[in-house]
C-alpha cells in the first residue's frame, strides 16, 4: 500500500517543502526508478550514542539486519490495520526510529508526526484517529487530563517505555484510555525488544518486561 505521511505543525521536509505523501516525495526525483542497491544484514544502519551501565559516552553500531527484527518484532507484538496510525512523540534516536516508525513504514502506515504538548495530546490523537501510541510513563500521566477530554477510543495499543511506570498513576490512566498501557523492555543498543500483555498487567505486574520478540528469543 501506499505510505503516507501526516506532518503535525509546521515541520518542513528536506528542501523546505511541506509534503503529506510519500509518493509526491519521491516523484520529486523527476519519475526516474529507485537505485537498486542489496544491503547485507550486517552492514552499519546506525551509530548510536549511549552512556549504557558505564556512564561513559560510547558510540555503538547497529546493523541494517538488526533495526529491521526491532521493527518486525513491533508489528509482531502490536500489529497493524490497514486504517491503523501511530503517533509518534517519542525521540527518534532509538525506539521511536525503528519500533514506531520503520515498523509503519514497512506496514505502509500513516504516522502522526508531533512534539509532546500534554495539554493537547488528545485533540492530537482525535484529530487523527490515532490507534498506536508510545509514550514514556510521565508523558501519559501529565496528559491525563487532556487525554480525559478527548475521544481516545481509537487507541488499539498504547505502550510505556524508558524508565519505570508508577503503578498507581498507570492504573488510573484506565479511566481516560480503551486499553491498559502496557510496557516496553529495551536500551539503546537494541532498543524495544519485548513487550509485556494485557494478561500480564491484569495479574497486577504493570512493569513487568514481557515476553522477547521472536527475533530475540
Amino acid at each position: 500500500p501506499a505510505c503516507h505521511w501526516i506532518v503535525a505543525g509546521e515541520t518542513l521536509t528536506p528542501g523546505g517543502h511541506r509534503w503529506s505523501r510519500f509518493d509526491r516525495f519521491q516523484g520529486s526525483a523527476g519519475g526516474a526508478p529507485p537505485p537498486e542497491h542489496f544491503l547485507d544484514d550486517d552492514e552499519p544502519g546506525a551509530i548510536h550514542y549511549t552512556s549504557g551501565s558505564t556512564a561513559k559516552p560510547k558510540g555503538v553500531v547497529r546493523s541494517h539486519g538488526a533495526n529491521a527484527a526491532i521493527a518486525l518484532g513491533s508489528l509482531e507484538r502490536l500489529p497493524m490495520h490497514r486504517d491503523d496510525v501511530w503517533g509518534l512523540l517519542l525521540p527518534m534516536h532509538s525506539a521511536g526510529m525503528y519500533g514506531v516508525l520503520l515498523a509503519a513504514v514497512m506496514a505502509g502506515n500513516p504516522v502522526v508526526l508531533a512534539d509532546y504538548d500534554a495539554d493537547t495530546l488528545g485533540n492530537l490523537i482525535e484529530k487523527h484517529r490515532v490507534t498506536h501510541l508510545a509514550m514514556g510513563p510521565t508523558m501519559y500521566y501529565g496528559a491525563a487530563r487532556s487525554l480525559a477530554a478527548a475521544d481516545t477510543r481509537s487507541i488499539r495499543h498504547a505502550v510505556w517505555g524508558g524508565m519505570p511506570p508508577n503503578n498507581r498513576a498507570t492504573r488510573a490512566l484506565e479511566a481516560v484510555l480503551p486499553v491498559p498501557v502496557l510496557g516496553a523492555f529495551g536500551m539503546t543498543e537494541a532498543t524495544s525488544i519485548s513487550y509485556s500483555t494485557a494478561e500480564i498487567y491484569a495479574s497486577g505486574r504493570i512493569g513487568s518486561c514481557g515476553y522477547p520478540i521472536s527475533s530475540m528469543a
